[in-house]
């Protein structure tokens, strides 16, 4: 289930095999039907021949239960765990759960079960349900240091963060090669207010992983914590290079700009944001910001009046920034 459990894993008897051993390692793996249209699902060359692969799988899941009686145990909780992952990776996450309970109910001794729920769980911020799960799971496979990591992000996301140190510190006890556990831990020292501490997380993460642009990107959120502008920009020049078409990058760079009196370049990077994520609403609030620095009122009025629009949430404070501008 997971590659991220040591080389104690790997490496488990050296000596003499007896004759059960050799016999034993000549059986070959038994891998059903279903788990291997799952891995060509899995292998698909763009996203859209990927999605379009899994939601053949769905269809053909919902046809074939009315025959779930036929199968054996061991192939019922095959077929449940695997259509517990097809319906996951098509966001369906209740139907996700319903499988994988399913699985559950037959084997209950599935950690990867376990963490299917979870995760399903946790993505319809079912946050308690999520971190019995991947307790259950834990309990099951307690040098899995994927399942630590799991469970630190939930609680990340929960802001119990001391809890998801601690975990995120006991899956890099665990794999202390991935860069996954440790910029997972640098974005709950940030959330905890110890960015020298995030910043030290992300740089050795970025040091194992130095393609990763969403670790250049945490590392560039740190920066902007510490007013540190030049840097930000330069972490995020650093992501954008490597994946040009994800706006959250430009959008910290042109903040950057913007506090660094770099107007026009802000604006220049905020466009490109918003041309990349044409519904995010903060994007246009960036913009909108910068065009009353630049003194262009209208244009101001536009992307904040469109940033309202986008999301409610905004509308008090946009209509405060606006009440301003139209009483200058």
């Amino acid at each position: 289930m997971s590659n991220n459990k040591g080389l104690n894993k790997i490496f488990s008897f050296f000596g003499k095999k007896n004759e059960e051993q050799e016999e034993l390692e000549v059986q070959p793996v038994y891998i059903s039907e279903l788990t291997k249209a799952v891995q060509e699902a899995m292998w698909m060359s763009t996203e859209e021949e990927q999605k379009q692969a899994f939601r053949l799988l769905a269809d053909k899941l919902e046809d074939d239960l009315s025959d779930i009686d036929n199968l054996s145990q061991i192939e019922q909780a095959d077929y449940f765990q695997n259509g517990g992952f097809v319906f996951a990776m098509l966001g369906d996450n209740e139907k996700a759960i319903e499988y994988y309970s399913r699985t559950i109910d037959i084997s209950g001794d599935s950690a990867y079960a376990y963490l299917g729920r979870a995760s399903a769980y946790r993505n319809l911020e079912e946050f308690q349900k999520a971190v019995i799960d991947y307790k259950r799971a834990i309990v099951m496979e307690p040098d899995n240091a994927d399942l630590y990591c799991h469970l630190g992000a939930t609680y990340l996301r929960m802001g119990v963060l001391d809890e998801a140190i601690a975990n995120y510190d006991k899956a890099i006890e665990i794999n202390p090669y991935s860069a996954v556990n440790i910029a997972g831990r640098a974005a709950a020292y940030l959330a905890n207010g110890e960015p020298e501490k995030a910043l030290s997380d992300y740089d050795e993460a970025i040091d194992l992983e130095p393609f990763d642009p969403e670790l250049f990107y945490g590392r560039a959120n740190v920066h902007f914590l510490n007013k540190d502008y030049a840097k930000v920009i330069a972490d995020c020049d650093e992501a954008i290079e490597i994946n040009p078409s994800e706006g959250k990058y430009y959008y910290i760079r042109a903040n950057a700009l913007l506090e660094s009196g770099n107007i026009e370049e802000a604006i220049d990077s905020y466009t490109i944001a918003i041309e990349h994520e044409p519904q995010a609403s903060l994007f246009y609030y960036g913009r909108g910001q910068a065009y009353v620095a630049k003194g262009e009122k209208d244009k101001a009025l536009a992307d904040l009046e469109k940033c309202k629009t986008l999301d409610e949430t905004n509308r008090q404070q946009v209509e405060e920034i606006i009440n301003k501008m139209n009483m200058n």
